[in-house]
């Protein structure tokens, strides 16, 4: 009955292009980013990033647009954000094999990760819509989303204190189970432009000098001219879509048998800092990024283990013991990892020292014996 009753009610939406006020409002709470934990300024807008929660209603009628409209959202290869069988892990897999191709060969290859500043709230409906129809979006279902959208209303939630409505004009909003997949088609224009240019890496005749995983994107040049280049591409598109890259949270990366980067990369007027090594999707990449995400690994796993029995230390082995597997083993990243390299090892000697401490035993036990004081897999097998 409710199936059937929503069914006539989304029609409804879709062919008059309307919807109640209580399916476009949106109530928007803050959410501290990753910088907030660690400055003491709480007044500073910019640690604070705005999550949208929408009604049920509104939620209900974005999966069944999804799941209907799913090959016109579909994004290109070089977009592996919010899609099936992409993560993190397999967009930093590719970067890596890339450079490992021009490496292998004696080239070097210059590398450019661009942050781009709230680049949700930056989206102009105009141009979106206009990407969405080039697509062969159906016209009515088209329309409904730009009347979601052009005619939406929020308020701001603090703590137990709500702003009166207001109206907004541009952005996607965070936190809606249409807003990625709308951005990544956003931002599309961008991986299309750098790839009609000719710019940038290439393995055979495929271009390779571009990825990105939804806001987060990086460029791969295989000379200094080239990746100018193909800054000034992403410049140009910076003006056009109003996607601001901001060149202080930016950084260069470059791989080659040279130690320095004898150029400077200019993007919006501003110098590009280079580094030696930076994360890319939380992950190393640049000299020594494999030992340098092990220790980093290793450093998480001594600090959760000794959280985890800082508040469960009267908890139950069992319980504690799937704790530790659950928030102390997520290991993320590894499957990157060069498991030839001695710091492997070094995580192998960590593993085993917190499940002495975890179990209690003798850190002399035999590493023989692991599989059997745990009842599980040793982490070396």
């Amino acid at each position: 009955m409710w199936g059937e009753t929503f069914t006539i009610l989304g029609s409804s939406f879709y062919l008059n292009a309307q919807a109640w006020l209580h399916s476009r409002r949106h109530v928007v709470i803050h959410n501290y980013t990753h910088s907030q934990k660690y400055t003491k300024n709480l007044n500073n807008s910019d640690h604070y990033r705005g999550i949208a929660l929408a009604s049920p209603v509104g939620k209900l009628l974005d999966w069944v647009f999804l799941a209907q409209q799913k090959d016109e959202l579909s994004s290109s290869d070089y977009q592996f954000g919010y899609e099936t069988d992409h993560s993190t892990t397999k967009s930093t897999f590719v970067v890596n094999e890339v450079v490992k191709y021009y490496t292998d060969y004696g080239s070097s290859v210059f590398s450019v990760l661009l942050d781009a500043s709230k680049a949700f709230d930056r989206v102009h409906y105009t141009k979106l819509f206009r990407l969405l129809r080039e697509r062969e979006l159906c016209p009515t279902v088209c329309r409904f989303l730009a009347f979601q959208y052009t005619c939406q209303v929020c308020c701001v939630k603090w703590l137990s204190t709500v702003s009166e409505n207001f109206t907004v004009s541009n952005g996607v909003k965070q936190g809606g189970v249409l807003s990625p997949h709308l951005f990544t088609l956003y931002m599309d224009c961008l991986l299309k432009r750098l790839r009609e240019s000719g710019f940038g890496c290439y393995i055979g005749h495929v271009f390779s000098g571009a990825f990105a995983y939804a806001d987060d994107l990086i460029l791969l040049a295989p000379t200094r001219c080239t990746m100018k280049k193909m800054l000034d591409v992403c410049e140009l598109f910076s003006t056009h879509y109003d996607i601001i890259f901001n060149p202080s949270k930016s950084k260069v990366v470059y791989f080659g048998t040279s130690s320095t980067v004898n150029t400077v990369f200019r993007f919006a007027g501003k110098t590009i800092d280079v580094s030696q090594m930076e994360q890319h999707l939380g992950y190393y990449i640049g000299t020594d990024s494999a030992t340098s995400q092990i220790q980093q690994t290793i450093g998480q796993l001594y600090g959760n283990v000794n959280l985890l029995l800082a508040q469960f230390s009267k908890t139950n082995i069992d319980i504690k013991y799937k704790l530790f597997k659950s928030f102390c083993m997520s290991v993320y990243g590894s499957p990157l990892w060069n498991y030839s390299v001695d710091m492997c090892k070094a995580f192998y000697v960590a593993w085993r020292q917190r499940i002495c401490r975890l179990f209690n035993v003798s850190p002399m036990t035999h590493c023989a014996l692991f599989n059997i004081i745990c009842d599980d897999l040793s982490v070396d097998v």
